[in-house]
């Protein structure tokens, strides 16, 4: 068992339930993936070390249910994450070091940060696992998601596409088998103390970089959507690549869940 896996899942991650399931992925150097499914993060500590000498190891952010790695079979999760390449910050001397330095002015206290060789994967713990099961909760936690990766690297700066609900991090005490010699994936920090609910983290992102929230998106199933004060910013047919966004709170009447977030939706 590794020293670093154990305390990084349990600060990003919701504990599994019976039906639950964490996804890792092992890449050799030829391209060959495996898939594993383990029951708890104390089962996928003890399995990674045989793996880490020679494969890249990775593992779903997102719990799954049965042994799929796609997002219909993401159930909950626990953190918002970001991939913060140092390549972002090429023009500067030190890129790296220009990447550590984003992540401090971004405000609010990262939950775990993960050294990959090329950069920092990124981690926002939220106060309460999120349900991912229902496709329009799914859609607006991945605007969230992205949102999120987009304050972090800053306006003038377009992080990779990493934020869909189904995403494959590196895993912590492993190796970076893509360089010649392999380099540690190491994680670099873990106060599993600071985390944010969801509405926390879009106030913030709206107050203090409004511009990461204003991104067009789509989402594939529109459904009506009722405002707070009970007025419909949403309903089938309208355009969900607008600019406008609203903070929002849907019920779903066949879970009776209320879940708070940032949608878009122009009013025809």
């Amino acid at each position: 068992m590794t020293d670093a896996i154990m305390p990084f899942l349990g600060a990003i991650q919701p504990v599994c339930t019976s039906s639950e399931q964490i996804e890792a992925r092992y890449l050799s150097a030829h391209g060959e993936v495996r898939q594993q499914f383990y029951p708890t993060a104390v089962a996928l500590a003890m399995d990674a070390p045989r793996w880490a000498k020679e494969w890249n190891c990775y593992f779903g952010v997102s719990l799954r249910h049965g042994t799929g790695g796609t997002e219909q079979h993401c159930t909950r999760v626990g953190a918002l994450w970001a991939d913060v390449d140092a390549k972002l910050w090429a023009d500067e001397a030190d890129p790296h070091a220009a990447a550590w330095a984003a992540l401090r002015r971004f405000g609010l206290h990262l939950t775990a940060t993960v050294s990959t060789t090329n950069g920092i994967h990124a981690y926002l713990g939220i106060a309460e696992p999120f349900g991912l099961r229902d496709p329009s909760t799914r859609a607006t936690f991945t605007a969230i998601n992205a949102a999120f990766a987009r304050a972090l690297c800053g306006p003038e700066r377009k992080p990779d596409a990493v934020h869909d609900a189904a995403r494959v991090l590196r895993l912590p005490d492993t190796f970076n088998h893509k360089t010649t010699p392999p380099h540690p994936v190491e994680l670099t920090s873990c106060e599993p103390a600071h985390r944010y609910s969801l509405s926390e983290v879009v106030a913030y992102l709206t107050t203090h970089h409004p511009w990461a929230m204003d991104q067009p998106r789509t989402v594939r199933e529109p459904r009506a959507l009722m405002a707070r004060n009970g007025e419909t910013y949403g309903r089938p047919g309208d355009d969900y690549n607008s600019r406008a966004y609203c903070l929002t709170e849907e019920c779903n009447p066949s879970t009776g869940c209320c879940l708070m977030g940032y949608l878009t939706a122009t009013r025809p």
